[in-house]
């Protein structure tokens, strides 16, 4: 797996590893593509940010087809479906999906960014504490 992937998907593994509830693991995981949604969609803008977030779980789907289909455009929050499915799942499917779609997402970014700059870009969103409601596995307001 893309290092940086690896270091972003480390909370949710954690969560999935001590058996979490799946609501938990997806709430990490919003946190986790919000976090990444703040941190990119300044430098990529709205639109980039929706392609590459389409890209990647479209890859994904490869391996977990009941990923749903992202929104087109610039949804308000293209992540809730994401979250919605996620809770559906055993916990270890919805961590193995996230892990497939940061692989993803990462090694898009890296083709057109490189990887130092997709790691100094994303690094700082694993460093940065999860809020505490999508983090319990609350619906996304």
């Amino acid at each position: 797996m893309n290092p940086t992937a690896q270091l972003l998907h480390a909370p949710v593994a954690a969560l999935a590893d001590d058996g979490a509830e799946a609501s938990r693991v997806a709430g990490a995981v919003l946190v986790s593509w919000r976090a990444i949604d703040a941190a990119l969609a300044p430098i990529v803008g709205r639109g980039g940010l929706s392609a590459l977030y389409r890209r990647s779980v479209k890859l994904a789907q490869a391996e977990h087809p009941w990923l749903p289909e992202p929104p087109l455009g610039e949804a308000p929050d293209p992540f809730t479906d994401l979250h919605v499915a996620l809770c559906e799942r055993p916990t270890a499917d919805a961590a193995a999906a996230h892990r497939s779609m940061l692989h993803s997402f990462c090694a898009v970014l890296e083709t057109l960014i490189g990887a130092s700059l997709t790691e100094r870009i994303l690094l700082p969103v694993q460093e940065a504490p999860p809020s505490s409601g999508a983090a319990a596995g609350n619906t996304p307001s």
